[in-house]
């Protein structure tokens, strides 16, 4: 062992009053750290279950909402039941879907440019592609679109294709549509 580190060096270095202060001040050190972590232990205690009130209130919150728009749609479901089993069942030909997309049209204020019709391949007792080429304002095309629900046949939108026209705010579009004709049509 070295002269430098032997243990009698160290009971003097002990004795030494820089040693004696500095050791105060770590005690004095250690027990503000204990004090202020006893005064902080509550506060966080009490932060970390209100954190967690929180969140289980939001969760309560969301399953509420969730709850709510269940109930609307099972609401919405008992009125709209009924009125798609009236369309499936319905006995409309072609001339009423032609009829009926016109009056729509009109209704909407926009153009049917051009419209086809063929039956569906290999489906029995039905099903009825519906192709219009249409143009108006946009808004009225949507409105259009969205009136469809409102005809006695049940028609599927597959496919919309919407392209600005010379207008302001007008549009030429697409529309690819099958209708579900009932029984008997």
């Amino acid at each position: 062992m070295s002269a430098r580190f032997a243990p009698s060096r160290i009971g003097y270095t002990l004795g030494h009053p820089h040693v004696k202060e500095g050791a105060v001040a770590c005690l004095v050190g250690a027990a503000a750290l204990a004090a202020a972590a006893l005064a902080w232990w509550p506060a966080h205690r009490a932060d970390t279950a209100l954190a967690d009130r929180l969140v289980a209130e939001r969760h309560a919150l969301v399953e509420a909402r969730q709850a709510g728009e269940l109930v609307r749609l099972y609401a919405r479901s008992l009125h709209d039941v009924p009125q798609l089993e009236r369309k499936l069942t319905a006995a409309v030909d072609q001339t009423q879907i032609v009829d009926g997309l016109g009056r729509l049209a009109r209704t909407h204020s926009i153009r049917i440019v051009n419209q086809s019709y063929s039956e569906r391949r290999g489906q029995a007792n039905g099903g009825l592609v519906v192709e219009l080429a249409v143009e108006g304002p946009y808004g009225s095309v949507r409105n259009f679109i969205h009136g469809l629900s409102t005809l006695p046949v049940w028609i599927e939108l597959h496919e919309a294709q919407l392209d600005r026209s010379g207008d302001a705010g007008g549009v030429k579009g697409r529309l690819r549509m099958v209708s579900f004709r009932g029984r008997g049509a």
